[in-house]
């Protein structure tokens, strides 16, 4: 189950839900927020075409689990998209991508750029599935790749001649250095996503997928108690997704375009089904056994209560995901995007 809602300002957030058929009977469910910058087009193009890449890609993947030929299948699904978006034409447009693939118990993260998705637990706690590509926040590996790739890092300099804004790679003026597009943009700004799979704990969770236009003006904490709430009868994420864009309206102030989709995880019903049969094979040998009062906890489609606490999801990547924080309210590109920097830092 699942909720959209947006906020739109410029008209470059594009979203997307839909099924995905892997191959014969394998079917997942597909989420993406893309966040235009530049134009609409790449995100249009990338949101219309990533689900039948990674269809296509799945099938020719390697790997001796589904999760990691699903790694595989996004990552070269996130490059033929760019690849095929820049034949086009000459297009500046770029776009951010963060697509959230549900396969049963498994959920696959992959993303370009800062649009973030965050798993929240039953019991409180979060996990950020996706990377934060920001120039500002960088892991030193990142440095030493946009460096390598021939780029500069600076900032803007204002009318009073001191750095504002977030930091940059040159050309191209973009404070990501992963997107889809950007065909005017340095080498350094590539296309490959950051790709993780984390199973899911029993106790199910609520993901929030959403572009910066929501990440910077809501509080982490103030999301985790509005996911909490969601878990109410007659709530669900139908009226999460409209309280948390509630709160991004209020402090937004028609800075940038908000998008988000909240998505309700559960186990497969399956487990429910073995436990129920277990505990009426269980009443029937206790009543064989002479326990003609059997405990309440014996009754089929009764469980007793658990005092099971949900355990943080195991997480398989090829990358260690970024730790939230503050966001720059920055667009992702400059609007002196074609000027390099007066001062270089490398």
């Amino acid at each position: 189950m699942s909720a959209k809602a947006s906020y739109v300002v410029k008209g470059e957030d594009v979203s997307r839900t839909c099924s995905i058929e892997l191959s014969a009977g394998v079917v997942v469910q597909f989420y993406a927020v893309l966040d235009g910058h530049g134009g609409a087009r790449a995100a249009r193009f990338a949101a219309e075409h990533l689900p039948t890449l990674i269809a296509a890609h799945y099938a020719q993947a390697a790997g001796e689990t589904r999760s990691a030929r699903l790694q595989a299948a996004c990552k070269a699904a996130f490059v033929a998209v760019d690849q095929q978006f820049a034949r086009l034409g000459p297009y500046s447009d770029g776009t951010t991508a963060t697509c959230v693939i549900v396969d049963n118990d498994e959920v696959t993260v992959a993303n370009v750029g800062d649009s973030a998705a965050v798993l929240y637990l039953p019991d409180g706690t979060a996990a950020m599935l996706s990377a934060d590509h920001r120039v500002a926040r960088r892991s030193p590996a990142e440095h030493d790749r946009i460096v390598a790739a021939g780029a500069q890092i600076g900032r803007i300099k204002g009318r009073d001649g001191n750095p504002i804004g977030p930091e940059r790679i040159y050309p191209g003026g973009l404070s990501v250095s992963r997107s889809l597009g950007d065909s005017d943009s340095t080498a350094a700004a590539i296309a490959e996503p950051d790709v993780t799979t984390v199973t899911l704990p029993s106790a199910g969770g609520v993901i929030v997928l959403a572009s910066d236009g929501v990440w910077d003006f809501v509080d982490g904490v103030h999301v985790a108690r509005l996911t909490g709430l969601s878990r109410k009868p007659k709530c669900g994420v139908g009226w999460l997704s409209r309280a948390l864009m509630r709160t991004v309206n209020q402090a937004n102030m028609e800075i940038d375009d908000a998008t988000l989709i909240c998505i309700e995880l559960k186990q497969p019903p399956l487990g429910d089904e073995v436990e129920r049969a277990a505990l009426t094979i269980s009443a029937k040998v206790r009543k064989l056994l002479g326990f003609h009062t059997p405990n309440k906890a014996d009754k089929p489609g009764k469980p007793a209560a658990s005092n099971h606490t949900s355990s943080t999801p195991s997480v398989s990547s090829d990358s260690e995901p970024s730790s939230g924080g503050e966001r720059s309210r920055q667009g992702k590109r400059s609007a002196f995007a074609r000027k390099p920097p007066a001062e270089k830092k490398s």
